[in-house]
């Protein structure tokens, strides 16, 4: 390829890469804010308890339960960045503008550390060159919906406290197995460093406490882990020596392996006494993956984003399947059966989380995201490595296919520049209010996940708005009768 028109690309995928990050950006600065955030940061009455109990011990004392048993740090980080963020944005913007600023760079910090991490997991086999880094970094960004496909494809969620329940932890599970996944993709080998050491046993200490997901994956994994291990002493008949090679090779990835089965287990027994999972867990269990299965045909049918990123993954194993195996395609087929297991087995035990009806099909945008980060992963691998294998009118045809897809992807999430407007004047109107209760000039939700028809409904909004010096004083309110 000539040295101009590899310039032109490189450029098309820059000038790519920072239009769509600028219009997400955008597009989070016009979400509203959903009414668990001010519950959580205020904080109320019923989550107050897991800000002061980290690990639960008192469930173990006195045998009783309390809402959010098992989430602690997912509570402390909201509680956390939105006492300080608004704050000290405050400087630049009015309070109102400070909140949805909070609100928008938080997902956008989220947004880039799970681009950043797809991106650093799918190149690392290909040993990329500069053009296919950028076109690493691009080829995930059209997932990223905001609008269009959201509904069943939102990584990124409207609600700011989703985000940091179920988005977030996911970017940091990336970080925590960045160095595992090197060792088990056969890349070069590096060293832990005691430092990386440190933080990775931190991270494997704090993470099952971030959110209702992230206890049971690291189980799955720490048994694959585990199995693959003890598939290796099989195979040596349990000698000294394979114990000793194992150690040897093993020693600090046994200890963090160790150290977060046994902290995932305990968060995740911990979550059993969680009482918002006791007062909706009253559907069988039969029901609940009836449910499920509805919610898969839901999530297929209604939207194209499924069956538009299932048809190419489709399209890619066509392709590669009779491929010669070269060092990346080698190492997908080793890990493919690990990924599927792990895939049939996380949406098998998905059902035993409990029923809610907020959540009626079961699966969902946040309970499927893992799934979706798996199957983004392997649309990256498989077609860059596509892209590689293929030659002449083939590979164009390829590309031009890879390319409509994410130009149809690109153009599904359309503007939502009018979506806050109406809870912005409901705030504007509360931050001139001098009686409470008052009644709202607006119909819509404002910190809300519907419109309230009683002021008593908004006394931890009414605490959150004032805490951030958006209203003057404690003001109760409801929407217009």
């Amino acid at each position: 390829m000539k040295t101009a028109h590899r310039k032109s690309i490189r450029s098309l995928l820059l000038v790519f890469i920072l239009a769509d990050l600028g219009y997400s950006f955008w597009q989070y600065l016009n979400f509203p804010i959903d009414e668990d955030l001010a519950r959580i940061v205020v904080p109320d009455v019923y989550y107050q308890r897991v800000l002061e109990e980290p690990l639960g011990l008192s469930v173990w004392k006195e045998g009783e339960g309390y809402q959010a048993t098992n989430r602690f740090v997912a509570h402390y980080t909201a509680w956390a960045y939105f006492r300080v963020c608004p704050k000290a944005l405050q400087t630049i913007f009015s309070p109102i503008a400070s909140l949805y600023w909070s609100a928008a760079l938080f997902k956008m910090l989220v947004h880039l550390l799970l681009i950043t991490q797809l991106s650093r997991y799918g190149l690392s086999i290909l040993r990329a060159g500069s053009i296919e880094k950028l076109a690493g970094l691009a080829i995930f960004l059209p997932f990223f919906q905001t609008m269009g496909y959201q509904n069943v494809f939102g990584i990124i969620d409207t609600s700011v406290t989703y985000t940091l329940f179920y988005a977030w932890p996911m970017a940091l599970l990336l970080v925590f197995y960045w160095p595992f996944y090197r060792h088990w993709a056969k890349l070069p080998r590096r060293r832990m460093h005691p430092v990386r050491f440190l933080f990775s046993l931190g991270l494997a200490f704090l993470l099952p406490f971030s959110s209702p997901l992230v206890a049971p994956i690291m189980l799955l994994i720490a048994s694959f882990y585990f199995f693959a291990q003890a598939r290796f002493l099989a195979t040596y008949g349990f000698r000294q020596k394979a114990w000793s090679e194992l150690i040897a090779r093993e020693r600090g990835t046994l200890v963090i392996f160790i150290f977060s089965g046994l902290v995932a287990s305990y968060a995740f027994l911990l979550g059993t006494y969680n009482t918002e999972n006791m007062v909706v867990n009253t559907m069988d269990i039969s029901s609940r993956y009836g449910l499920m299965v509805q919610g898969f045909w839901h999530h297929f049918s209604n939207k194209l984003a499924y069956p538009l990123l299932l048809g190419l993954l489709l399209t890619n194993y066509i392709i590669l399947r009779k491929k010669p195996a070269d060092y990346s395609l080698s190492i997908l087929r080793k890990i493919a059966p690990w990924f599927l297991v792990g895939i049939a087995l996380y949406l098998v035990l998905l059902p035993l989380g409990g029923y809610r009806p907020y959540r009626p099909e079961i699966v969902r945008r946040d309970t499927l995201l893992p799934v979706l980060l798996s199957l983004l992963l392997w649309l990256a691998w498989t077609s860059l490595i596509a892209v590689r294998q293929l030659r002449g009118d083939s590979r164009k045809g390829y590309l031009a296919i890879l390319i409509s897809l994410l130009f149809v992807f690109t153009i599904a999430d359309g503007p939502n520049a009018e979506l806050n407007s109406c809870e912005r004047k409901g705030l504007e109107f509360l931050a001139q209010a001098t009686e409470s209760p008052t009644t709202l000039p607006v119909d819509c939700p404002v910190l809300a996940w519907a419109p309230y028809g009683e002021a008593s409904h908004s006394k931890w909004n009414a605490y959150f708005l004032y805490q951030l010096g958006i209203t003057r004083r404690i003001v109760l309110y409801q929407n217009r009768e």
